[in-house]
């Protein structure tokens, strides 16, 4: 379980928040992207080869997270934080 995911379920098991469908997809997409950022950072080399290279290991792209007011889009990234 990635800590946005942990983040998320123990809103939901105090109380907090309800399960929403479209919210768990949000999260579900945040993790994989916690998951992304994670193995690229581990992965990360500062050596003089790497520098010449930079360019082919690119960074994971981010997430654009849009929807009506109070969905809970300020909240999901609350979780990710």
């Amino acid at each position: 379980m990635t800590l946005v995911t942990a983040a998320y379920q123990d809103r939901i098991n105090s109380g907090e928040l309800h399960p929403d469908p479209a919210q768990e997809q949000v999260i579900t997409t945040l993790a994989e992207l916690e998951t992304r950022l994670l193995t690229h950072s581990a992965t990360q080399n500062t050596g003089f080869l790497s520098k010449i290279l930079k360019n082919q290991n690119h960074a994971p792209k981010g997430l654009y997270i849009y929807g009506g007011v109070g969905r809970g889009k300020s909240l999901l990234m609350d979780c990710f934080a």
